[in-house]
């Protein structure tokens, strides 16, 4: 492989420093307090925890095992104290659920059935930017949003269980989601 100006292997410098970001970043926005990550950080900050936040640090890595387990269960509770995810970042909170597919795929699809049903149930012909369709941002919200079809995406690669391992599908996994 490729050696550094070091003679260190390149690959191996990479993974010492995202260890060393997910560290870093782990000892300065976890909150023992709020058993949860910080959204941000500053002297004027006002302090926010959000399931954003929460899911993103799940999925770089950055939560050891205890506490990814516990943020998980906190993220499928309701009245969770965390500032809610919206429709398009509800993707980043179901792949940090799915790690545990077998736990949490059923709460993921009630979830999905329950949001994007709402809509359906509504008259919506396509998936809105947000719950309140149209009658969002003062009337002015979108009523076909390329973030809302999340649900297709789910039910594929993990109902169906199909994702690609290489570009344009040549090799693929087949592992779905069987207790829903």
């Amino acid at each position: 492989g490729f050696l550094d100006p070091e003679g260190k292997p390149v690959p191996e410098r990479y993974r010492a420093a995202a260890h060393e970001v997910r560290s870093a970043f782990h000892d300065r926005f976890w909150e023992p307090s709020q058993a949860a990550y910080a959204s941000y950080r500053g002297d004027r900050a006002v302090p926010n925890f959000a399931e954003l936040t929460q899911s993103l640090a799940i999925l770089a890595g950055i939560a050891p095992e205890p506490i990814t387990a516990q943020l998980q269960q906190r993220l499928v509770t309701a009245g969770n104290g965390l500032v809610e995810t919206t429709l398009s970042q509800a993707l980043y909170k179901f792949e940090a659920l799915l790690a545990r597919k077998d736990q949490f795929g059923p709460w993921v699809f009630d979830k999905i059935a329950r949001d994007w049903g709402y809509m359906l149930f509504n008259g919506a012909t396509s998936f809105w930017e947000t719950r309140q369709g149209g009658w969002d941002f003062d009337n002015a919200g979108s009523l076909c949003h390329g973030w809302s079809a999340t649900p297709v995406y789910f039910y594929g690669a993990y109902l169906l269980g199909i994702k690609p391992l290489s570009p344009g599908f040549r090799t693929f996994s087949v592992d779905p989601l069987m207790e829903i």
